[in-house]
Parts: C-alpha cells; sequence; structure tokens
C-alpha cells in the first residue's frame, strides 16, 4: 500500500513515505495545505491543490497525485496515470519513488503498460521540467511588440481570515508570481508579509488568478 508524502512518519512496511526538500516558503505552505486537506479526507479540494503545485513542477505533488490515482481517491482508480504521475515525479531522483512507480509497473498488464507510456509522454510534453521552464522563460520584447501589461480574465479576491477579523486587523502581503503559457499563475514567492494570518489566503486567491 502506498501512502502521499508526510513530513513526520517514518518508513514501515506498510506504506512508503518520501522526503523532499522546498526551496520557495510558499511552496511549502501550499503543500501543508494540501496535506491538510488530505488528512481531512477532503480529497476533492487535496487533489487540487497538489494539481496546481503540480504543473508547476513541484515532484512531491506529482507524486501524491500518482498515489491518489492509485488509491482511487477523489478519482477512479487509474494504475495508467498512477505510474504516469509517478514517472513525472521521478524526474527528481528519488530511489523510493522510482520503487514504487517499478512495483505499479510491473503489476500492471501489457495493454495498461503502453498506456502507461503513452500518458506519460503527454505529462511530460506538459509538466516535464524542460516543458515548464520554457513556458517560463522570458519573452523580451522588441519595439515593434506592444508593451502592455497582462490582462485579467479572472481574479479572485482574498478572503479576509476571520482571525484577522476578530481583532480588526490588517495586513499587506508582497507576491512575486509567473504568468505561464495558459494565462495561470505559477512559481509562488512570498517577499514579505505582515502576519503570516494573510500570506495562506493572498496565496490561495492568487493561484486562482488567470490572465489572457
Amino acid at each position: 500500500m502506498y501512502e502521499i508524502f508526510r513530513r513526520s512518519e517514518k518508513i514501515n512496511r506498510l506504506f512508503i513515505l518520501i522526503v523532499a526538500q522546498f526551496i520557495a516558503c510558499s511552496a511549502i505552505a501550499g503543500f501543508d495545505e494540501a496535506m491538510e486537506l488530505y488528512q481531512a479526507k477532503d480529497y476533492d479540494r487535496a487533489l487540487s491543490e497538489f494539481r496546481q503545485l503540480a504543473e508547476t513542477g513541484d515532484h512531491p505533488a506529482q507524486f501524491n497525485i500518482g498515489v491518489m490515482y492509485y488509491h482511487g481517491e477523489s478519482v477512479g482508480a487509474d494504475v495508467v496515470q498512477a505510474y504516469a504521475w509517478m514517472t513525472l515525479a521521478g524526474q527528481d531522483d528519488v530511489d523510493q519513488w522510482k520503487i514504487t512507480r517499478d512495483i505499479v509497473f510491473r503489476a500492471m498488464t501489457s495493454e495498461q503498460r503502453l498506456q502507461a507510456e503513452s500518458a506519460t509522454q503527454k505529462l511530460f510534453e506538459k509538466f516535464s521540467d524542460m516543458a515548464i521552464a520554457n513556458q517560463l522563460a522570458p519573452v523580451y520584447v522588441t519595439e515593434e511588440k506592444s508593451t502592455e501589461k497582462p490582462k485579467h480574465i479572472k481574479m479572485v479576491k482574498p478572503q479576509y481570515p476571520s482571525r484577522a477579523a476578530r481583532t480588526g486587523s490588517s495586513g499587506v502581503v508582497d507576491v512575486i508570481y509567473a504568468i505561464g503559457a495558459d494565462g495561470t499563475t505559477r512559481n509562488h514567492l512570498v517577499v514579505a508579509s505582515s502576519h503570516e494570518v494573510f500570506t495562506s489566503s493572498v496565496l490561495d486567491a492568487i493561484k486562482r488568478w488567470q490572465f489572457e
């Protein structure tokens, strides 16, 4: 049986623990939020949060999506997609991830293995490290090109935190983010925050923004 990433547990015979390092503080916060949803068995929202992270190249989130496909949590159990997402996560050289992926592969039928290779290729075309880097590569504007700022087509306002509302507090959060080719925001990095209570609310809103 395979279980998704948990920070405080150790490896035993019943599950595989995946250990990862995170660079951006905002990425850690996003992953922790997804884990809290998963532990509360809110699988739909947990999968949605993991997907947002996975599509920005977060390998642990990619692996966790694979595990959720394997167990059929929020989605129908699908070993083909489980293998594909685990393979995508395998860009990060974590031995236990590869062992898990290989176990899933060996349990598949010949037809499922062919489907899995195709599904893996499609994921790599969209969400491999190289594909994401290409999407986020800066486009240098020449004099002939427009210098207009990106236009919002969807903007979600941050929800005022209940903890702040009780005390009447206000705050400011500065976030740097990239805009992908599909207009969604990626690589969120919190530069400054007057209080951590506002950070999650702001990040949750910005992750749902979309531009032309």
